[in-house]
């Protein structure tokens, strides 16, 4: 995937031009995002990864694995913004939680498997929620 990604942090407007991949690894129930952005204008870069992971406990139960890791560089992570990305993977994480509770609830059972649309919706909530943090309006 490629696109540019706008936000507003206070007084400085980066547009971020990103690429990113989105794959699930069918064996290891493994779903993997990696994403890197860079903004010419305050030659700031910020890279990340998240994945999420089905493991069977055994007696139909399942653990979900959900890890995010990001690195900022540049002018922006020394703005003092630590907060609002920390607040964002913080909402990102609840979201994704929420959905697969969701999934669950409506009579998925062990062996039905949770819908794709469920891990590619995470990437718009990634989207919406940037957006609301950085106080703009989703479209």
């Amino acid at each position: 995937m490629r696109g540019k990604a706008a936000i507003k942090l206070g007084p400085i407007a980066p547009t971020f031009a990103f690429t990113g991949t989105y794959q699930i690894e069918e064996n290891d129930r493994k779903a993997i995002m990696t994403g890197d952005g860079n903004d010419r204008m305050t030659r700031s870069r910020v890279k990340g990864r998240a994945q999420t992971q089905l493991i069977d406990l055994g007696n139909e139960s399942t653990e979900v694995r959900f890890e995010i890791a990001y690195v900022m560089s540049g002018p922006l992570a020394q703005f003092g913004r630590l907060g609002l990305v920390q607040d964002l993977i913080t909402r990102m994480t609840k979201r994704f939680a929420d959905n697969v509770e969701t999934a669950l609830s409506n009579g998925n059972d062990a062996h039905t498997p949770i819908p794709t649309s469920l891990w590619q919706g995470w990437w718009l909530t990634c989207y919406h929620a940037a957006r609301r943090l950085m106080g703009r309006k989703n479209t």
